[in-house]
C-alpha cells in the first residue's frame, strides 16, 4: 500500500512538472511578461490623416491587468491583415473578468484604390471591411 502511495505521489509531481513547462499561456516577450493576440471586437473609426489610416478598434482582454503591446500588421497587395497583440505581468494579480480595451491603429496607405482590411478575432476568424480610397483630381482653373 505504501508503495503505491508513493508511485502515487512521484506520477502526479512529474504530471504537475510536464503541465507547468508545456502550458505557457502564450509567449513571453521579456522575463515575467506573457504575451498573446487579442480578439477584436469591433472597428469603430476609420479616419485618413496624411498618409495613414487611423483604425479605432475595441478589443477582448482576458482580465484587467491586460494591455496593448504592439500590433502587428501583414500587407499583401492592399489586403492588411491586422493582429493586436497584448501583455501582462506573469505574476500580477488581477481580477478576474473579461474586459475590453479601446486602441488605435495606423495603416499605411501608398496610393488610392480598393483595400481590404482583416482584423484578426480567432485563429481562422477575422473582423474584414473593404475600404474604396478614389483618385483626388487636381482642379484646374482655364
Amino acid at each position: 500500500m505504501f508503495i503505491r502511495r508513493m508511485y502515487l505521489v512521484i506520477f502526479m509531481l512529474l504530471g504537475g512538472f510536464v503541465m507547468s513547462t508545456q502550458c505557457s499561456g502564450g509567449s513571453q516577450q521579456e522575463e515575467g511578461m506573457i504575451e498573446r493576440p487579442l480578439q477584436v471586437l469591433s472597428l469603430d473609426t476609420l479616419k485618413m490623416m496624411g498618409d495613414k489610416l487611423i483604425c479605432s478598434l475595441t478589443v477582448q482582454v482576458p482580465d484587467l491587468c491586460w494591455k496593448v503591446a504592439r500590433y502587428d500588421v501583414e500587407d499583401k497587395e492592399g489586403e492588411m491583415m491586422v493582429k493586436i497583440i497584448g501583455e501582462r505581468e506573469k505574476e500580477a494579480l488581477c481580477a478576474q473578468m473579461i474586459g475590453t480595451l479601446k486602441t488605435r491603429v495606423p495603416l499605411p496607405v501608398q496610393k488610392p484604390g480598393e483595400y481590404t482590411l482583416r482584423f484578426w478575432k480567432a485563429k481562422g476568424v477575422t473582423l474584414d471591411t473593404t475600404l474604396v480610397l478614389p483618385e483626388v483630381k487636381e482642379e484646374t482653373h482655364d
